[in-house]
């Protein structure tokens, strides 16, 4: 059983590129409040080179309810969701396939209902208020790590879907089952961090109740087991947005947060080598070059250079780290990832 630590929790949470820079250059200051920390990142999937994340042939799963024009491959939808400028509108173009039964749809309806549920609760929602754009702008405006740009962003897209009636698109939470249960590869490593995420809030919640230091078990093993099955799973696939995506759950299998920031860049070199989208372009990129309320971009950088530029001493580890990686996926050896030795069916 997984030994559930409280340190590392911003590791855990924010996991994204705005931690990992805040984490390399203030390492030394006090963590943030979890309350502070519980906002996910607003950034969608970068694009990667496959198709391949549902099981079976690409083009006959791209075709499963959806209009014969309609391309439904995953690398298609990730491209249309990072371009999408309003999200009612895609999750509208999805709705019909997802409900037939087509994976990927329900997986990136998902994306699009959680990208506006929790920019919204991010910068607008607060207990029986929603903040105007005028007033959220404002609020982000004293916020140094928070751009503004962010704030139109999220409007943007979500406007007509968070201040309109969307009973209709269901709940993200539910879009994220179907696709996970029906065996799509990020929906499974996406669903395996919600629930070791889960735990390792309930294992802070009850330390902080009863003052003790908040290691040890968290009581029931089986969704914490749940989770090693479906990260062992979607690992199978090799995609390289799924070996992202376990990057990003480094923090739950190092206790030590300089060694899980490590790993997780490792785990993104791999990513980056095997076809994810790491150019200047991508989301994780963008975000990085804003964390802590500065620019940190350089013409004609990329995320491998970003990372190895802020890493300094440290990039060669981490690049021998990204080739023990290589190695152990290409020899199948998934449990040398903390991961059970056999996949097994979950649930």
């Amino acid at each position: 059983m997984m030994s559930l630590r409280t340190i590392g929790l911003v590791v855990v949470v924010l996991a994204g590129a705005a931690a990992a820079v805040l984490w390399i250059r203030h390492s030394e200051r006090n963590p943030t409040p979890v309350a502070e920390l519980s906002e996910p990142t607003h950034s969608v999937n970068a694009p990667t080179n496959s198709d391949a994340f549902s099981g079976g042939s690409a083009a006959a799963s791209a075709r499963v309810g959806g209009s014969p024009a309609q391309d439904l491959s995953d690398s298609a939808l990730t491209k249309a969701l990072a371009a999408a400028t309003e999200h009612r509108a895609f999750a509208r173009s999805l709705l019909e396939p997802a409900k037939a039964g087509h994976h990927g749809a329900q997986y990136f309806l998902f994306e699009a209902l959680r990208f506006c549920d929790s920019g919204y609760r991010f910068y607008f929602d607060r207990p029986g208020k929603r903040r105007t754009l005028d007033e959220a702008l404002q609020w982000a405006s004293t916020r140094p790590a928070l751009r503004i740009e962010d704030v139109y962003d999220v409007y943007a897209r979500c406007r007509a879907l968070k201040e309109e009636d969307a009973s209709e698109f269901g709940t993200a939470s539910a879009w994220l089952e179907k696709a996970t249960a029906g065996g799509h590869a990020i929906a499974r490593v996406t669903t395996g961090q919600q629930l070791l995420l889960k735990a390792r809030l309930a294992a802070y919640a009850a330390s902080s109740r009863t003052g003790t230091a908040g290691d040890g078990d968290v009581g029931s093993s089986k969704p914490i087991d749940e989770a090693l099955q479906l990260f062992r799973q979607a690992l199978e696939s090799k995609e390289p947005a799924v070996l992202w995506k376990f990057g990003e759950s480094q923090g739950f299998f190092e206790d030590d947060p300089k060694q899980a920031m490590k790993a997780q860049f490792a785990w993104f070199l791999v990513a980056c080598q095997r076809g994810y989208d790491c150019g200047e372009s991508s989301s994780w990129y963008r975000s990085a070059c804003h964390a802590d309320g500065r620019h940190l971009c350089r013409p004609g950088e990329d995320v491998i250079t970003f990372i190895k530029r802020e890493t300094q001493n440290d990039f060669l580890e981490i690049e021998q780290l990204a080739t023990q990686i290589n190695v152990r996926l290409d020899n199948g050896s998934f449990e040398e990832f903390g991961l059970p030795a056999k996949a097994e069916p979950v649930g």
